[in-house]
């Protein structure tokens, strides 16, 4: 039974399953057009500011070599010393802002983490292909799989990445992660079987869907998508990135009483089709997860939107 502090973020984790040959590609990249146009709008604008952090960064650099240089002549000079490492440490901590992405289509777990980090832990990762999901779980040219990330980045709960062999490890308190792939059946045979997998519920949080193939019933004269419907889909997007991009606290969304009962109702009714003798037994997990998954963008108390 929900209980009243019970909150949902809206990360999906969604696949979309179709063979080859239906216009994958073209179909991801009229819906993530928008997101990409925008963030080349977020990159131009940061670039003045992120040019002028790097040449600060460089001139600090410059300082602490000559520094160091000053103080390889003088080694035992207190003074030196302590110019030395004032300078080394303005250098090494100054920071430069990393450029905005709000999507990336391929990286290894350390990869993805690193881009988090440098994104306030925020993260989108498209793609028609699929490849990239496997190389996300660490499971490609035989490596041990790491889910950890991805399943900690689902729900926004904290974990830590290593940037660097024998760095210290980073914290990431929040990550916030969603996943769209639309691709083929193989893939979703490829990613069960990654060690684990199933097992530590990754599968269970992705939302997955297998539309009847359209391959030898498609229309070459299909009318093109309304302009008026590009448009107001492009709007939508530019204000949802507009208003939170800036944000650095979660947004919180609160649902009203009769969404409540709703969602309450089809908790009663998933619930007890969840037991032994149960026709959602089967699915594990994903039945599981069915009612929380069904709950965003709201929740019986609320819904955290990063």
């Amino acid at each position: 039974m929900p209980e009243p502090f019970w909150s949902e973020t809206i990360n999906v984790f969604a696949l979309g399953l179709i063979d080859s040959g239906n216009r994958k590609s073209s179909t991801v990249k009229a819906m993530t057009g928008p997101l990409i146009d925008l963030q080349y709008q977020l990159q131009q604008q940061a670039r003045p500011a992120i040019n002028a952090a790097r040449a600060r960064k460089r001139a600090l650099e410059d300082v602490a070599k000559a520094a160091a240089n000053e103080l390889r002549k003088h080694p035992e000079n207190q003074e030196d010393i302590q110019r030395a490492e004032q300078a080394n440490f303005a250098a090494t901590t100054f920071p430069v802002p990393e450029l905005p992405l709000l999507i990336v289509n391929d990286a290894t777990p350390e990869a993805l983490g690193m881009r988090l980090a440098e994104q306030d832990e925020r993260l989108a990762v498209f793609d028609a292909g699929g490849g990239g999901l496997i190389t996300m779980m660490g499971g490609q040219y035989g490596n041990r799989p790491n889910l950890d990330l991805l399943l900690k980045a689902h729900d926004g709960d904290p974990t830590t990445i290593v940037r660097v062999k024998n760095e210290e490890p980073q914290a990431l308190v929040s990550p916030q992660l969603t996943i769209g792939m639309l691709t083929q059946s193989e893939v979703l045979r490829q990613v069960m079987g990654v060690e684990s997998a199933f097992d530590r519920g990754l599968l269970a949080r992705f939302l997955i869907s297998a539309p009847l193939d359209p391959l030898g019933q498609r229309k070459s004269r299909a009318a093109p998508v309304p302009t008026e419907v590009q448009s107001a889909y492009a709007a939508l997007l530019s204000s949802f990135v507009n208003a939170l991009w800036a944000r650095v606290d979660p947004h919180v969304m609160q649902i009203d009483p009769e969404a409540v009962a709703m969602l309450l109702d089809f908790h009663d009714e998933i619930e007890p089709r969840l037991a032994k003798d149960g026709d959602l037994r089967p699915l594990g997990g994903f039945a599981g997860k069915l009612v929380g998954s069904s709950s965003w963008p709201g929740t019986p108390s609320s819904t955290t939107a990063t």
